[in-house]
This record gives structure tokens, sequence and C-alpha cells, in this order.
């Protein structure tokens, strides 16, 4: 049997009163002559300008769990007005394995024409995409061959301001001097220090809390550097496209960096970097010398895995959610050196978590003990799993749908009436609509969050036989090396979330 979502949507004013039971008989007549299950998903008084809609979003949160094999609609605009948006979802719902169906317009992707038509939409799509992205890009670059500020986050130790300039107001960088300060110590540390790392936590500790990735992007930017003829030449070499004649004046950026292993990059060949008017915080010997570092620095990356624990990226601080590293702790007598997981917020500055550090062994051999006790039976595994989740939710479910309908026919009784009142009059009928929307609003997100809990439990009784099978596999791996470990676990554990006060290493599985 078929399981079928029909989906129907009504703006407030613009719609017949009998559109929605219109839409949905006539989605109900398309599979007439197949055996099927329907449910209902029903938007009342909203736009098709944005999919933030409550019954729609619960709907496509019900095919993200594979409650359904296909969606229908009585026009394509009911889903979005918006073609991107359409064609998005539609890719969305294929990757479920869950069709659209558009009964009025033929478009059905089961079927040769429907292909046909979801091709012309997606044509249409992707040349609406690509000429949106040409005007954006084509003004970008305009602005930055300019030197003028194109948006977004200002470096550090900058500003933008609105000033005039060729009779009309540009926007441009200039020094904020209350964070100038900040900018031109990253670099001199960096300089003596050679380290990103170190450097981040000094500027922590003495100026403001920074990451590691914030100084490194700091470092690399050709904002801070003056536009000079040594400079101009290095950035050519890198392969940017340089735009403007030397100055001394700072240059601005534009485009969008790309990413190399997660890592965003300077080195782009076509990005551009145009002489601006904004004065330069750093000098040309100290720019240049510290991409020289940072290149040297990059040559030989560190291994993202770790050689002293296969719990690495899984352990979590109960306390503020960061990623507790290993760090190393002391070295013993005999040269034995023992490691710890430490949070790595407090790592970067001890005012930011109070949550203490455990001994990585301790650690490994509690998660050890743990697995040995839930993998002794499915039974056990079981209970460890639905230990917090032993609520029967269909009747709840029930009354919600009950409420949701309820205030659906009010609305649409309330509608009807409008035509007939005075402006005057309409006012409280609208404002009475309004709350029944709020309130449909209210309950459709507790429907989706109580409709996950179930689809979770469903999931849970299916995978649970190849969970139990991973842990045993793991509980007999005595000689086994940390790679090894480490591959197997993750199948296992999602996370470890430790507090040092409780004593307490949670786990929680992937179920």
């Amino acid at each position: 049997m078929k399981r079928i979502a029909l989906y129907t949507r009504r703006s407030l004013y613009s719609e017949v009163s009998e559109s929605i039971k219109m839409q949905l008989q006539a989605c109900r007549d398309y599979f007439k002559n197949e055996e099927c299950e329907f449910e209902e998903f029903i938007d009342e008084g909203y736009s098709g300008s944005n999919t933030d809609r409550p019954a729609f979003n619960r709907m496509v949160s019900k095919i993200h769990n594979n409650e359904f094999d296909a969606v229908v609609v009585y026009k394509i605009d009911r889903i979005s007005r918006k073609m991107v948006d359409f064609i998005n979802l539609v890719n969305d719902f294929e990757n479920y394995g869950v069709p659209l169906i558009s009964v009025t317009e033929g478009a059905d992707p089961t079927t040769p024409a429907g292909k046909f038509v979801m091709n012309i939409l997606a044509s249409m799509a992707e040349m609406e995409r690509a000429n949106t992205i040409q005007r954006v890009t084509d003004n970008m670059l305009l602005l930055a061959k300019q030197g003028r500020w194109t948006g977004g986050n200002t470096p550090i130790g900058y500003k933008s301001i609105k000033t005039n300039f060729g009779g009309r107001k540009q926007t441009y960088l200039t020094v904020d001097e209350t964070e100038s300060e900040v900018a031109i110590a990253i670099f001199n540390k960096y300089i003596e220090c050679k380290s990103l790392n170190e450097t981040a936590r000094y500027i922590s500790d003495n100026y403001r809390s920074i990451s590691v990735a914030t100084v490194s992007n700091t470092l690399s930017s050709p904002v801070y550097a003056p536009s000079t003829d040594r400079i101009h030449e290095y950035l050519k070499l890198k392969g940017f496209t340089v735009v403007g004649e030397p100055t001394g004046k700072g240059y601005i950026t534009y485009g969008k960096r790309p990413k190399v292993k997660n890592r965003k990059q300077w080195n782009n060949k076509g990005y551009i970097v145009a002489v601006s008017l904004h004065d330069p915080l750093i000098d040309e010997d100290s720019w240049l010398r510290v991409q020289n570092i940072l290149e040297k620095n990059s040559i030989e990356p560190r291994p993202k895995e770790s050689a002293y624990s296969y719990l690495n990226t899984l352990v979590k601080c109960a306390r503020c959610g960061s990623n507790m590293v290993i760090e190393l702790t002391y070295t013993r007598a005999d040269g034995t050196k023992v490691y710890s997981f430490a949070c790595g917020k407090r790592k970067k500055k001890s005012t930011l978590c109070d949550n203490g550090y455990v001994m990585v062994d301790e650690l490994e051999k509690s998660i050890e003990d743990k697995l040995k006790y839930i993998g002794v039976s499915k039974n056990r595994l079981n209970e460890f799993i639905s230990n917090n989740n032993k609520k029967d939710h269909s009747k709840e479910i029930k009354s919600i749908k009950k409420k949701i309908e309820k205030n659906n026919i009010q609305i649409s009784n309330l509608t009807d009436k409008l035509a007939l009142l005075s402006n005057e009059a309409s006012k409280m009928i609208i404002k009475k609509i309004e709350q029944l929307t709020s309130d449909n609003i209210k309950l459709q997100k507790k429907l989706v969050a109580i409709e996950n809990i179930e689809a979770i439990k469903k999931n849970n009784e299916s995978k649970i036989h190849a969970l139990y099978d991973s842990i045993k596999l793991f509980n007999s791996m005595r000689d086994a090396t940390i790679e090894q470990k480490r591959e197997l676990i993750r199948t296992i554990i999602e996370r470890i979330d430790f507090d040092k006060d409780e004593n307490i290493a949670k786990i929680t599985l992937r179920t």
C-alpha cells in the first residue's frame, strides 16, 4: 500500500473557501485506481512566498523519516511560488525516494512526460540562479575595483564608514582605534612565537577571546598590508588579480574564499585584491615575514587523528558543550607520558569553563566497562536505549491533530464571513483568525517533535541488531590497535559527555 502525503495551502484572502476540499479531492482522485494510505497536511492562511509553514515543515520532517512514498499537490505553487525553492524541495524529496506529483500540471516524475516537465522547470530555475549570480558578481566586482567595502564582517582593527566620494556616499574601511592594537598584537606575537595556538591563547588572555581560525585568517589577509611594489608582486605570484597602483594604502579583497580540507585559502587564482583608501596596520616587511612563516608551518600539517586515544572527537564537555581535547598531563619517572581529556574552551582560557580533566586510560576503561555491561544481551541494550523513551505518544498525537483540524475549520468559517463585513467589523474576525493561526503553529511544532520521537523509536528497532553485533565485536577486540578501535567505536557511539564533578561519562549511542 502506497503512503501518500497530501499537501494543500490557502492564502488568507485570495482563494475561495472550497479550495482546500477541492484540492484534497483532486489529489485523492489521482490515485482512485490504486490502494493508498493518505495523510493530509493543511496550511490555512499561509503565502507561498516562503516555505516557513507549520504543516509543510511537519510533512518534510516525516519525509526525512521515510514515512511516505509520494507527495501530491493540486498545483506546484501550493508547494512554493519561488522556482528555486521548488527545485530544491524536489531534489530533497527525491533524495529520500519520494517523488513530488502535481495532479493538474502533469508534473509526475514517475512518467516520461512528467520528467520532461520537471527538466524544463529545473532548466528555468538554473538559468534564474545563474543570471542572479552573474548580476551580483558584476556589481560586487565593480565595488571592489573602486576600493569600496563590499559588506560582511569587518576585519579586526577596522570598521566601515560611509563617506562622500565623487559626489555620492560610498562605504570604505577605516581604522578602529579601539581594536587596532589587537590586530597589531596578533602579528607581533606570531612573529615572536611562530605558533597559531600560542598566539590565540596570548590574545585571549590579554585582549579578548579569539579562535585559532580567526588568528590564521587575520595573519593571511592582505587587508592589513600596505600597497607597495613588493607586495603587489607577491600577491600576483600567489595567483591574485591585483587592481590599482601602489599608493601605500591598504588592500581590500573580493571573492568567495575556497576551502581545501575544510580550511579557507587565500592563494586562489582569480581572487581579486584591490587598492583601497584605508591605512594599513602592518608594515611591508612584517606582513611579508608573517606570510613566509605561515607557508613554512603549513608544509607539514599535523595529523587529524590522535595517536593517544581511540575516543578522540567523541568526548564533549558536559558543562559548555565544547570538544574535549587530548593533552600531555605529566611524564612518569620511567619516561612514560600520561595524557588526559580537557575542555577545549577551558584550554584557550581558564575562565571560560570550570569542567575538570579526565585521564585517557580512566575514561577508556569506563567506556569499555559500560559497553561490556550493555553488550551482554539485546534486552539490556534495548533497556539502555529506551530508558528515557518509554512514553506512548499515540493518544497525544491524535489529540493534537484534532485540535489543529478544529482550528482549521474555524479559520475557514471566519474567512468566509470577512467578505460580508465592513472594514471596522472585520478587525475582530481577523484578530481571531490570527490567534487561531498562532495556536496552530504551536500545535504543529509540538506535533513535529513528538512524531520525530516516534520515528526514532521505529528506527532504533530496525538498527538494534547491527548495533548489538558491533558492540559484541568491540568487546572482543583485546589486542586491536588504536586505529582499529577508533574505526569501530565511531559506529557505536555518537558522543560522550563528561562531567568531572559528577564523575559521569554519559554515552549517546548511534541509534
